[in-house]
C-alpha cells in the first residue's frame, strides 16, 4: 500500500507506506540500490510518521524518477516479505 501526494508546486512528494515499516531503518537498503530519500519522521510533530518519505522530483529526469521509483518499490516489497 502506498499513498502519496499530487504536487502542485514545490519539489517534493510526500509518500506514505505501509504503517509497519519504519523508513528510517529501510534507507540503507534503498542506497545500496542507488536510491536516496529523506524519512519522513524529521517534518512531523504530532503524528505517527515513521512509515513516510520525502521524495525529491526537482533534479532527477524523468527517466531516473522511474528507475528510482521502481528500485524503491522492490525496497518496499522487501521489507514487507515474510
Amino acid at each position: 500500500m502506498a499513498e502519496w501526494t499530487k504536487p502542485i508546486g514545490g519539489f517534493f512528494i510526500w509518500l506514505k507506506i505501509n504503517k509497519e515499516i519504519d523508513t528510517d531503518l529501510m534507507l540503507p537498503n534503498a542506497i545500496k540500490r542507488g536510491v536516496m530519500y529523506v524519512p519522513g519522521k524529521g517534518f512531523c510533530i504530532n503524528e505517527y510518521c515513521s512509515n513516510t518519505i520525502r521524495l525529491n522530483f526537482s533534479f532527477p529526469s524523468v527517466n531516473q524518477i522511474r528507475l528510482g521509483i521502481a528500485i524503491l518499490s522492490e525496497v518496499i516489497r522487501d521489507c514487507t516479505k515474510d
